[in-house]
């Protein structure tokens, strides 16, 4: 088992393989008395197949009184925006998910996090299966409406 850990003034950015965390997951569902529990566990199991590295992002609970919770939050969901756009930059493909996982408390204790910690994403990470297609980004003016400012 491999992971690195790189703490940050507003969150925890886990980098970890797939199929580590995949134990965890499928062991946290087969603990279920589910009819369809085969079903469930390959699909679990599929989903951290869907690429060779998945980075979990968390946002811990501020520390100073005057700065609100949801803020923390917001600023690591723009952390990942940014990773995303990085990744992208560099040919990477990715995939921002979160579901039942991301609210399991197995899942936050084997990421090392507190009860109060909040898991914003799992990010997935790989290359991409189709080349990328030239972009043609439509010019800002026929998107933007201004209200209550006089023309230039």
């Amino acid at each position: 088992m491999y992971m690195h850990i790189v703490n940050y003034t507003r969150g925890r950015v886990f980098i970890a393989r797939a199929l580590i965390y995949s134990d965890l997951v499928i062991e946290q569902v087969s603990m279920t008395n589910d009819v369809t529990i085969t079903v469930r566990v390959n699909k679990e199991r599929g989903k951290l197949l869907r690429s060779p590295v998945v980075i979990a992002v968390a946002a811990e609970p501020a520390k100073q009184p005057k700065v609100m919770e949801i803020e923390n939050i917001e600023a690591v969901a723009t952390a990942v925006q940014n990773m995303l756009l990085a990744a992208e930059e560099m040919g990477l493909a990715c995939m921002w998910r979160t579901g039942d996982a991301a609210y399991d408390p197995c899942v936050k204790e084997w990421l090392g996090l507190s009860a109060e910690d909040h898991l914003v994403a799992f990010v997935y990470v790989g290359f991409p299966a189709i080349p990328r297609q030239e972009r043609h980004p439509t010019d800002f003016a026929e998107k933007t409406t201004w209200i209550g400012w006089d023309e230039c």
